[in-house]
């Protein structure tokens, strides 16, 4: 008679072996890809610890639902009972790795069900093949198998104890976090210069146009040394204010970019990173600010992803969009301005530019006036046209700057200029859509901040990200800046106090692809360097069967890469990987990031991604066009 209990405490223990073993195992495998970077062999040791100990109880409980499946089941099944656990828990490993190759490699990708099922055909087809092969040897011996119904399936009782405690040892041992001097993360060293700076600014009620490009390099504008002539209204600004030279994005996407922007957190605090994601209703927002505080507030925005039911124009009274090209754009703005700016209230429009977002086609004549007719090669070709689309965007910038000298507002008008992100055009030989990454074509952006007779002319050399927009803004017009943001005011560098910046670094992160978890890469940019970290946290210390899909799809994607640092002084291409050379300065830097990310916190909550039957008919054209939705 079939002993129930005993065969399943002893595919238990078979399953909880098999699961530890494959987990060190795994561990291992994800070490080749270079997931350990460069962490110590205490957090290598807890880690390989937690696959273990995640792999043990899986496998244990696989143990005990596969035996008991097996026990009631006749046939060839019968002698092999306990004994498939071992095989099959392999199986149920090597499953995740055949369709994620399958996906990778061949872009099959079939939906949850159907990959569900088809493990179910895929286990159910190999343990009947062990189950005979196990029954062809046994010969004989089948008949004392009734001896192991009174076989006490020792190890047990060691086995569940030393599996829980591989998977609580992370936890209770920690990652201690080396101490780093609180003044280098928090931003604060130059409060003491804010309100000096801020009486530099005597009207109060300034207005404020705050425009912003999709996609805009700032290496391909002239104030930043490009030699073409595709920026010269905006070279016209920084003549008349101050330029940053070293300013990033926190994220390279329009989304998660301008919810720092206008929150002064970053994406691992306000959850937007990709398309679609909502920011959620508890965080404060620039525009809100202003509207309490009576300004006339106004957005014109030609990209899906800002569109209102997104959150990213919560507190504009007016929201213009459904539109595409920027000329459209400026009509809608010097509309409102030209009913909104001549009253005694000052006023914020923000004026997005998707120009020059892919695909880069500009209209006539700019789609030629960078064109090189005896150019052959299609990447030359492709950045004339993205040339043409910023002189396009420019020149309609140059439009509404034009109306505001008219109507004599220019001198009581704060303009901002930046960018959400920049631009790969693939000179890095990769997919300049997958490798919207943290390297310099994608992170770096301009910005850009005058305002007539104050500033003029300065260079600024600071480390910045738009997450200090908004505190600079609060700070010109003399309003109160949201308590517990990770943005700090530039104002003493935009009147040229300092040199220096609120932090000696900038922060950057991204995902690899939409279909990545947010936060595989993040990186810490100095003035002439940056270290790059890859896939951290939940790689390293996965806390449950998630994390472990993740790990498989993040070694074959091959965003398992190892760290790495690069000297952008003498590599701005950042192609020389520098980290063996350059471990003990890599590590100060590795230290310094997670003081920064201690420091600011995380919101475990990430933003609601609305599907597109949730979104507008303008906006999921919009963000058709763009290519965000297929």
């Amino acid at each position: 008679m079939f002993n129930l209990a005993a065969h399943l405490l002893k595919g238990a223990r078979n399953g909880m072996i098999a699961g530890m073993t494959i987990g060190f195992l795994h561990a291992a495998i994800l070490a080749t890809g270079g997931l350990y970077g460069l962490a110590g062999t205490s957090t290598v040791l807890s880690s390989f610890a937690r696959y273990g100990g995640i792999f043990a109880l899986l496998g244990g409980v696989f143990g005990v639902g596969l035996t008991l499946l097996v026990g009631l089941l006749p046939g060839i099944w019968s002698p092999a009972r306990p004994s498939l656990v071992v095989p099959g828990v392999l199986l149920a490993y090597l499953y995740p790795w055949v369709v994620i190759i399958l996906g990778e490699g061949l872009g099959f990708r079939p939906p949850f069900g159907a990959a569900l099922l088809g493990g179910i055909v895929f286990l159910a087809v190999g343990l009947g093949l062990i189950a005979l092969l196990i029954r062809i040897s046994a010969g004989r011996r089948a008949e004392h198998e009734a001896d192991s119904e009174r076989m006490r399936p020792g190890g047990l009782a060691i086995m569940l104890p030393a599996a829980l405690l591989l998977y609580l040892l992370p936890a209770l041992v920690g990652r201690p976090l080396a101490h780093v001097d609180r003044s280098l993360v928090d931003g604060r060293r130059l409060d003491s210069l804010r309100d000096r700076a801020a009486s530099v600014f005597t009207n109060g009620r300034w207005n404020v146009l705050l425009v912003t490009f999709d996609a805009l390099r700032p290496d391909h504008l002239g104030c930043y040394g490009y030699p073409r002539e595709t920026s010269p209204t905006i070279d016209g600004l920084c003549a008349a204010g101050t330029r940053f030279e070293r300013a990033y994005c926190p994220w390279p996407s329009t989304g998660g970019s301008c919810a720092s922007l206008f929150t002064g957190l970053y994406p691992c605090q306000h959850g937007v990173h990709h398309a679609c994601q909502v920011l959620g209703e508890s965080f404060v927002t620039l525009a809100e600010v202003f509207d309490s505080a009576g300004w006339r507030t106004a957005a014109v925005v030609s990209n899906g992803n800002l569109y209102p039911e997104f959150g990213l124009t919560r507190g504009f009274r007016d929201v213009f969009s459904g539109h595409a090209l920027a000329s459209e754009g400026a009509d809608r703005a010097l509309e409102w301005l030209g009913t909104n700016a001549d009253g005694a209230a000052p006023w914020l429009l923000w004026l997005h530019f998707a120009d020059p977002h892919r695909p880069h086609a500009p209209p006539e004549p700019y789609d030629l006036m960078f064109a090189d007719l005896d150019q052959t090669s299609a990447w030359r070709r492709g950045v004339d046209r993205y040339d043409g689309e910023i002189r396009y965007a420019d020149d309609q910038l140059d439009r509404v700057l034009g109306w505001l000298d008219d109507s004599g507002l220019s001198g009581t008008t704060l303009v901002v200029v930046t960018a959400a992100y920049g631009e790969n055009l693939g000179e890095t030989g990769e997919d300049p859509i997958a490798s919207r990454d943290c390297r310099e074509p994608s992170a770096r952006v301009p910005l850009i901040i005058t305002a007539l007779g104050i500033t003029g002319g300065r260079v600024s050399p600071a480390m910045v990200g738009l997450t200090d927009v908004m505190p600079t803004l609060l700070d010109v017009t003399g309003l109160k800046i949201p308590p517990d943001i990770a943005g700090r005011s530039l104002l003493p560098n935009v009147v040229g106090m300092t040199e220096y910046g609120p932090r000696d670094f900038a922060v950057i992160s991204a995902g690899t692809s939409l279909r990545a978890r947010p936060g595989l890469t993040s990186a810490l940019c100095r003035p002439g360097t940056k270290y790059v970290r890859r896939l951290r946290d939940w790689g390293l210390r996965p806390a449950g069967p998630k994390d472990l899909l993740s790990s498989y799809r993040g070694y074959v994607e091959g965003t398992l890469r190892g760290d790495e640092y690069y000297d952008l002084a003498i590599d701005p291409g950042e192609r020389l990987n520098l980290i063996a050379t350059r471990r003990g300065t890599a590590r100060l830097d590795s230290r310094l990031l997670d003081s920064f990310n201690e420091q600011i916190g995380r919101n475990p909550r990430e933003g609601r991604i609305l599907s597109p039957s949730q979104v507008s008919p303008q906006a999921r054209q919009s963000l058709r066009e763009l290519g965000y939705l297929h």
